[in-house]
């Protein structure tokens, strides 16, 4: 799924927010979007794992790289310099036939299964609460008109989140289910914009 930058005069609803939220980056980020050295791109940061019957994992880790369709984000961490606000949050699941990065790479994401969606999700960026443990029902739901994406949640509140800061998403399962989910890759999308030179 790539990141894009939209042309145009129109501004999408993260990019919105983002502006709205300008008190929360340094002076040099905002002259920069002033100047135009800087702008903001439409964003989404991921993470895929497998399940393995564990009873919660961690969506971003400390030894996570950059792969291709796997995750996008080094180190749970952005980029120096990155500043994202996170808008809305996507829950999908898949079934694989292995934990290899050539099964998680051609899986066919979807609405999560309803083990994973009876399960809670929790994330918390630099040891502060982005999002307190929330069923993951709330990733139950089908494309909406306008943003077209399956299993999508919408913040209430936006969340900045400043370069280098480290982002935890756990996923927790019923202890009953979690061997059902040996084979469940689930992919979790952090989906906002970004702070990218011009």
């Amino acid at each position: 799924m790539a990141n894009s930058v939209f042309a145009g005069t129109s501004m999408s609803t993260a990019r919105v927010e983002f502006m709205e939220r300008t008190n929360l980056v340094p002076a040099e980020v905002i002259a920069g979007l002033n100047n135009m050295s800087k702008k903001l791109a439409d964003w989404t940061i991921y993470g895929t794992k497998v399940m393995g019957g564990a009873t919660t994992k961690e969506m971003f880790e400390a030894k996570d790289t950059t792969r291709d369709s796997i995750t996008n984000l080094n180190n749970a961490k952005l980029e120096a310099g990155q500043y994202f606000l996170l808008e809305k949050i996507r829950v999908l699941s898949a079934q694989v036939e292995a934990d290899t990065d050539e099964a998680l790479a051609s899986a066919d994401f979807d609405i999560a299964n309803s083990a994973i969606l009876n399960g809670e999700l929790e994330i918390e960026v630099s040891g502060k609460t982005a999002l307190p443990r929330t069923s993951c029902r709330v990733f139950d739901k089908v494309a909406e008109a306008g943003d077209g994406l399956c299993g999508c949640y919408k913040l209430a509140n936006p969340v900045m989140i400043a370069p280098q800061s480290l982002i935890n998403a756990t996923i927790r399962i019923n202890s009953a289910v979690a061997s059902s989910l040996e084979k469940e890759a689930v992919r979790i999308e952090l989906i906002g914009c970004k702070v990218i030179p011009a």
